[in-house]
């Protein structure tokens, strides 16, 4: 048999029809004379509110076709040019002499043979309709068998999938089917949870994240609520394996250099051109807090002609620039040139920017410690590490929405712990989050391109672009 459905059977004469076992002038039927009077003369019903809905339903009802079929259902005589508005009291005029009180009866003849003809086509087609039926029901459900998971099934056929683990045989729940809840990774959680929603008693929930977010869906809201749990927990543990590997890939970078550095190092003193390099960083304040791992976080060191030390950095939740110096009262900083011309400000302003920084800085220090005793790792106060510290002042972006970060206390500073410059530990003010403490691991001496945009995060660019947000 053809895959192509059957058609309808449909017997004609001259305007007239039977379809499905139905009468019709085209494709509207015959209306009783009742309801006739009822969507002509509205205004002849007793009651105003069923005035009211009569004239509604003329006004949907009510249209050219509708109004030639009736006239043609009573063989009432009109002109096939006339608009509607002159068919409309043609068919008033006839309903109200009684024209309509009855059907002639050769109309009533016809419509008895068009419906003795339709016999023989419309049950050939009822025949071939059920056949055609059939198979395609076996070939949907011979597609629906080959499906290899559970979330195959409910993707490529919800309604199946139902029927075979939650609903009897007349779309009833039944709970024997699948007593435990089941797991479907990867489906149209939004389009399983509504058709769930009208099976009495059937319960979903969405456990894990991400890509490996899975509906769980069951009988037993508990069981389900537990299992989502459990799959948000392994999910979890399978990212943190994936961070952890990453990070030892990483350090092994890290391990690689250092061993290279050491026969470089023996009679090499320390100079703050060896803190020059790309770092991967360790800052559990903003891993934990921000959910952020710690393999993409990244620092890099270099100079440039004018303001020596420059850096770029990515922690997560927020990236930007740095300038860094040995001596804190030296950075270029906020306070020491203006946003729109640096060589327009005079030597008191840059004393008193130099002056604030320092004063900022002094104060970073000692609120420094105690929040760094909240953290996993332990800043070292040895004198020996405090030679070798490195100030800075940052601005950037959060990476959410975005946002610039700009404020004057944007500073901190990096303890390097050998000569050669091969890993730090410090701290730095990042306004949402307070004092990060980090730890930092070289792994190249090399930091490539780093393109000092300081002006990029200034307070008309901030401006600019709050403004932008709402516009």
């Amino acid at each position: 048999m053809s895959d192509q459905r059957p058609q309808t059977p449909i017997q004609r004469y001259r305007g007239f029809r039977v379809k499905a076992g139905v009468f019709t002038y085209g494709p509207c039927t015959r209306v009783p004379v009742d309801e006739l009077r009822r969507l002509l003369n509205p205004d002849s019903l007793r009651l105003k509110r069923d005035q009211q809905k009569a004239r509604e339903a003329a006004k949907a009802t009510i249209l050219k076709p509708w109004l030639t079929a009736q006239l043609k259902f009573y063989d009432i005589k009109f002109s096939r040019s006339a608009t509607k508005s002159e068919l409309v009291p043609v068919l008033r005029e006839a309903v109200n002499r009684g024209a309509c009180d009855a059907v002639p009866d050769h109309l009533q003849k016809l419509e008895q043979n068009l419906k003795a003809q339709y016999k023989e086509p419309y049950q050939k087609y009822k025949d071939d309709m059920a056949k055609w039926v059939s198979n395609r029901e076996a070939k949907e459900q011979s597609k629906y068998d080959a499906l290899d998971t559970l979330s195959d099934k409910a993707e490529g056929d919800l309604e199946r999938f139902m029927r075979e683990y939650f609903l009897d045989d007349a779309g009833n729940p039944d709970r024997n089917k699948t007593p435990n809840p089941l797991q479907l990774p990867g489906v149209s959680r939004a389009k399983v949870h509504a058709r769930a929603e009208r099976v009495d008693g059937l319960e979903t929930v969405s456990g894990g994240t991400g890509d490996h977010r899975t509906l769980c869906i069951g009988w037993n809201r508990n069981a389900v609520w537990n299992e989502a749990r459990n799959i948000g927990k392994e999910v979890e543990a399978q990212r943190q394996r994936a961070v952890d590997e990453a990070w030892a890939n990483i350090m092994s970078k890290h391990e690689s250099f250092k061993i290279g550095e050491r026969s470089k190092v023996g009679t090499t003193r320390w100079q703050v051109a060896n803190c020059r390099g790309q770092y991967i960083i360790e800052c559990p304040d903003l891993e934990e807090g921000w959910e952020c791992d710690r393999a993409d976080f990244s620092f890099r060191i270099g100079t440039n002609g004018l303001d020596g030390l420059i850096g770029d950095f990515h922690l997560g939740v927020v990236e930007g620039v740095m300038h860094l110096s040995v001596d804190a009262a030296q950075i270029p900083h906020p306070y020491s040139c203006s946003e729109e011309d640096e060589d327009d400000e005079d030597e008191d302003t840059d004393e008193e920017g130099a002056a604030k920084l320092a004063e900022i800085a002094a104060c970073k220090k000692r609120k420094a410690p105690g929040l760094a005793q909240k953290s996993s790792i332990k800043a070292r106060k040895t004198e020996k590490n405090s030679l070798r510290r490195v100030h800075l002042i940052w601005r950037g972006r959060e990476t959410g929405e975005g946002e610039i970060q700009n404020e004057d206390d944007q500073i901190g500073h990096l303890d390097f712990l050998d000569d050669a410059g091969t890993c730090f530990e410090g701290t730095m003010f990042v306004p949402f989050s307070g004092d990060a403490v980090l730890r930092g691991y070289k792994i190249s001496a090399a930091s490539g391109r780093i393109d000092d945009n300081w002006r990029d995060y200034s307070d008309e660019q901030y401006e600019s672009e709050r403004v932008g947000r709402w516009h």
